[in-house]
């Protein structure tokens, strides 16, 4: 939007405002009243407009065109996602179309997002049952960055509740849900990586590791070895349904056919060997000994202490941990200086 002096800026809302009383857009109208004794009566012709195109803008390289808004609402909408990842980034592309929030605040949505008004008669008894409605407005909550602050320790972010418009209510609704039905798992080990300070927290810290439990974990590829149709049809069945336990039959399936000998899938043996030039302290089976960078590459004579794991992916492979980092909140710093002048009160 170009910069405009404000007494152009209020013309231009006043056009607005009128126009929507004129047209009964509004339930309360008029929105704008008679003018005060001494100002000039309204002249719609000497309010200029906004914008009059949808590619005219202040800033062209920021945003895309009308040609690539109109194909990103088509992609969200459409298309179906090939990978846990374009789920995810669909399901933010659309929430950011039909709410109208920027890229940071769909990516920090928190998990309680969606929460409404709920109404009952006098009685108790649902609204729908009589021909009402149950609920008024369902909100989307979200950390605001235009009104976030700041202080000596940090970025203060702002909550605030965006309403959802009736007509999206129901795709809004579907979308966080999914996502809240996929990202489940990861939601469950980051709390637990938090509480305990590992980076896998379900393993002792002495427990040695194989290529084939090694691999997964590192990289999130469940494929270890070939396996021709069946593995891939456990894939295309989570990719529908997003249900954990084809993840576990994938995982079951995987380690018989490692101990069975099945050869390994390309990317596990570019992974080895990659992981070894960087340094991964892998170890013998055996002999417990760290394996030398030149020695011969042996699938079932290679080992990875938990710890040792940990420790190299914190020190040389930090992309590849969770994002732990805390952040604070408007509503959280209030309600903790109210806890505390509340404490200060009673004499604690």
């Amino acid at each position: 939007m170009f910069e405009q002096s404000p007494r152009v800026f209020a013309r231009n809302a006043e056009a607005v405002a009128r126009w929507m009383s004129a047209e009964r857009l509004t339930r309360a109208h008029p929105l704008v009243g008679p003018r005060k004794i001494g100002l000039p009566n309204f002249n719609p012709r000497s309010a200029k407009d906004i914008r009059s195109n949808f590619d005219e803008r202040k800033r062209l390289s920021r945003l895309s065109g009308e040609k690539e808004f109109w194909e990103l609402v088509r992609i969200a909408l459409d298309e179906k996602p090939s990978s846990f990842f374009d789920e995810l980034r669909l399901a933010a592309c659309l929430i950011q179309v039909l709410m109208g929030l920027r890229v940071g605040e769909v990516a920090t949505l928190p998990a309680d997002a969606l929460h409404a008004r709920d109404l009952t008669t006098a009685n108790g008894a649902r609204p729908f049952d009589v021909g009402g409605r149950d609920r008024i407005l369902l909100y989307l909550r979200h950390f605001s960055e235009k009104q976030a602050g700041a202080d000596a320790r940090g970025i203060v972010w702002a909550e605030k509740s965006t309403s959802v418009m009736t007509l999206f209510e129901e795709i809004i609704e579907q979308t966080v849900n999914n996502v809240l039905a996929w990202t489940a798992p990861l939601r469950e080990r980051l709390k637990a990586q938090n509480e305990t300070g590992r980076i896998f927290p379900e393993f002792d810290t002495d427990q040695p590791l194989n290529l084939a439990e090694t691999y997964p974990r590192v990289t999130g590829n469940p494929v270890v070895c070939r396996d021709g149709p069946q593995t891939d049809r456990l894939l295309a069945a989570y990719r529908e349904t997003g249900d954990i336990e084809y993840l576990q039959n994938i995982k079951r399936r995987q380690a018989t056919l490692y101990v069975g000998g099945a050869p390994l899938h390309r990317t596990v043996e570019v992974f080895a060997k990659r992981s070894r030039q960087d340094g991964m302290p892998w170890r013998d089976a055996l002999t417990g000994d760290p394996v030398k960078p030149r020695q011969r590459f042996a699938r079932g004579g290679m080992i990875v202490h938990v710890c040792d794991l940990e420790d190299f992916l914190r020190e040389k492979k930090s992309s590849k941990l969770s994002d732990q980092t805390p952040f604070r909140s408007a509503a959280a710093e209030h309600w903790q200086r109210m806890s505390c002048s509340s404490c200060i009160r009673s004499g604690l």
